[in-house]
């Protein structure tokens, strides 16, 4: 079906061409060797029919002396007698015209069909020579680039425009898709630039395979300055023959009708004459003959016209060849030009396709290294050094590299010391800052995470796969403390930048799966109470792709908004966005603890019914990693704010700097089996919604993980 609908488009491009470029003279020419035929019929069928209405009106008699006596006479015998002589003399005279009608025709048809390609000669002659006179002038030669004769430059133009263009998109498509989620794309100066130009490429091809016979026509003309073009003149011309004809049709009509009532007149006389079959065939005889008559009559009117208007078009043939012959040099020199003309707009089209593709490689390359450089930890750049007691020649998988980025000299000497194996360096990396106050359930829930993407308990095409790190060995040892000890996470350091856990995601991307290093950071949460931007650790905790942010409903509103609401002026700082615009981040509002809210006052204080409608719509939804489920859920956590963050209004708070790129996601790393039992030595880990935030922060990125 593609190829078909190829093969159809092209055929009908091409005939659009052709009916611009060579149809739309001949067409023209003869259109009107055809409306001036009917003109000049017309009036002479007028002037024929007015004749004989003024011929019936004025006689007395119903034909000729003739037969007005031979309706008198009362011999019947004499009567038929004289009719049949007067019928054989009136039949050679109805043959020979007859015969000169059909020899009429035959003329009419041959200057018919001859003038038209006479007319179209005389345009095309008349074109020729108003174009070289054009062409010894500048404005007269760019006109050109849009004549209908480049049209495949244009068409082939586009294609090798729009093929660098799909081969840059689909090279920055995550970044495309992370625009429409409503994020900001990065690294997209060429395709901004072919936004702008693929676009008008497509008019400019389209409008010269549809009009660029016309468009040329008219820019000729705004270039000659005064001078008309040939095709406006041909149009003019055009024009006035199609009001003469509509006057002449209009003219006959009115004599028709005249001739009708004066036949009608000549009708009612022969009623009273004598009904004899001889008279009545003589009488129909000679009515065909005036038919005949007048056939003859408007025919040679009008060859004469198609005659002398051919004539005319040959002399003024022969004078534009005249004039042709002598500007023939200025001519030659204007083809010159217009070759060299398409020899430059062929090498422009292919200069712009070569630039655009090294660019694009330039671009990709410069990526690339970019990316190699950057230590997803620190932001470091170029400072990755392979780590020292390793075998040069080992494989990639087990060679590590180490940021010696330096992080600060006083009070003491620190280094990044990030390791990643040698063969994720050239991955695109991105980063997700888990952030709230203390003990929001952060790490509780980031330790969880790391054991359902270690165990594969995720759904669709999706693939995570775990990086060796020093953070992943820190995480097995705290999902021990939490499965086998039961007991809780102990806070998270806050005097170094924490390490994060580090997985090769692999989206369903149709296009094309692509893979990316998704880094998760734990920050504490005394890092969100740090008032200063001079610190490193929270100046590195707003600098994420999306953000994962934690609202502990056991805690108050007012330390939790006080948080908030420092991270999104601080957000706006590091972005260097103004206060009032909006930040194309999304940011994940992780409500985590839902298994204890039936410990809190609220629930004890008139309000069990919302947590028991809050409990039943999350059992009705269900736990799927969909879209919709997700969206379902973040609706009954905004149904349950007022009740546990009563007077805060979150959304609001957010959706004014985010534009609607953040979402509520209920969720518990212990599970809802034993709801408000804290001791988790009494509890079975059955964790819930702990993957959506993450991957629905991918999604936002353009990297496709729900459908």
């Amino acid at each position: 079906m593609r190829t078909l609908g190829i093969k159809v488009g092209g055929a009908i491009l091409l005939l659009l061409a052709c009916f611009d470029s060579c149809a739309d003279a001949d067409s023209a020419a003869s259109t009107f060797a055809d409306v001036f035929r009917e003109y000049h019929q017309s009036a002479a069928e007028a002037e024929f029919l007015r004749g004989e209405s003024q011929r019936l009106a004025a006689s007395r008699q119903v034909a000729s002396p003739a037969i007005e006596t031979l309706g008198a006479l009362e011999d019947a015998e004499l009567t038929s007698a004289l009719a049949s002589v007067l019928y054989r003399n009136y039949q050679p005279a109805q043959a020979a015209l007859e015969k000169a009608a059909k020899q009429m025709g035959g003329n009419q048809q041959r200057l018919c069909e001859s003038w038209p390609a006479l007319r179209a000669t005389l345009d095309a002659k008349r074109t020729a020579l108003f174009e070289g006179r054009s062409d010894q002038r500048i404005a007269g030669q760019l006109p050109f680039l849009m004549n209908v004769d480049n049209r495949w430059f244009w068409l082939f133009g586009l294609l090798a425009v729009a093929t660098l263009a799909a081969v840059v998109l689909h090279d920055r498509r995550h970044e495309i898709r992370r625009r429409l989620n409503g994020g900001r794309a990065r690294a997209m100066g060429l395709a901004r630039i072919l936004y702008v130009l693929v676009p008008l490429m497509i008019l400019a091809t389209v409008a010269v395979f549809l009009a660029g016979g016309r468009i040329y026509q008219s820019l000729l003309t705004i270039g000659a300055g005064d001078a008309s073009s040939p095709r406006d003149r041909v149009n003019a011309e055009n024009d006035v023959i199609a009001k003469k004809l509509a006057e002449a049709q209009h003219a006959e009509a009115e004599a028709r009708r005249q001739h009708s009532a004066a036949q009608d007149v000549w009708q009612r006389r022969v009623s009273k004459l004598p009904t004899l079959q001889p008279q009545n065939d003589v009488f129909a005889l000679r009515a065909a003959m005036r038919d005949s008559l007048g056939t003859v009559a408007v025919g040679l009117n009008v060859q004469t016209a198609l005659a002398g208007q051919l004539r005319s078009d040959a002399d003024d043939l022969r004078t534009v060849q005249k004039d042709l012959a002598e500007n023939a040099r200025q001519i030659d020199l204007g083809h010159r030009n217009r070759h060299w003309i398409r020899v430059g707009l062929g090498a422009g089209l292919l200069g712009l396709v070569a630039a655009g593709g090294a660019i694009f490689q330039f671009s990709v390359r410069r990526r690339r290294e970019k990316v190699r450089n950057i230590c997803p930890q620190c932001l470091g750049e170029g400072t990755f050094e392979p780590v020292e007691g390793q075998s040069p020649g080992g494989p990639s998988l087990d060679r590590m590299m180490q940021c010696k980025s330096v992080l600060s000299e006083q009070p003491y000497y620190e280094e990044c010391k990030f390791l990643l194996p040698e063969f994720y360096l050239d991955m695109p990396k991105i980063c997700f800052p888990a952030l709230g106050i203390p003990a929001a359930g952060k790490t509780h829930w980031l330790a969880m995470t790391y054991r359902e993407l270690n165990r594969n308990n995720y759904q669709g095409k999706i693939q995570f796969a775990k990086v060796r790190s020093p953070a992943a060995e820190e995480f097995d040892r705290k999902i021990d403390e939490i499965l086998n000890l039961r007991i809780s996470m102990e806070p998270t350091r806050e005097d170094k930048i924490p390490c994060p856990l580090v997985f090769n995601f692999d989206d369903r991307d149709r296009l094309g799966k692509s893979s990316v290093l998704v880094n998760i950071f734990d920050y504490s949460g005394e890092v969100m109470r740090r008032q200063t931007l001079e610190d490193r650790q929270r100046r590195r905790a707003l600098d994420g792709d999306g953000f994962l942010f934690f609202l502990d409903p056991t805690s108050s509103s007012e330390s939790q908004a006080n948080v908030l609401q420092d991270f999104r002026n601080d957000l706006c700082r590091v972005k260097k966005v103004r206060t009032n615009a909006q930040l194309r981040i999304p940011v994940a509002l992780c409500v985590s603890k839902i298994d204890l809210l039936v410990n809190q006052p609220y629930a004890r204080h008139g309000s069990n019914s919302a947590i028991d409608e809050f409990y039943r719509g999350l059992a009705e939804v269900g736990w799927n990693s969909t879209l919709a489920a997700i969206e379902a859920r973040a609706r009954l956590v905004s149904r349950l704010r007022d009740t546990v963050w009563p007077g805060w209004p979150i959304e609001r708070t957010l959706h004014n700097l985010f534009g609607g790129r953040c979402m509520f996601f209920p969720l518990t790393p212990v599970g809802l089996n034993g709801i408000g039992i804290e001791d988790l030595r009494e509890r079975v880990i059955a964790p819930l919604g702990l993957l959506e935030p993450l991957l629905w922060l991918l999604h936002m990125n353009g990297y496709p993980v729900f459908r």
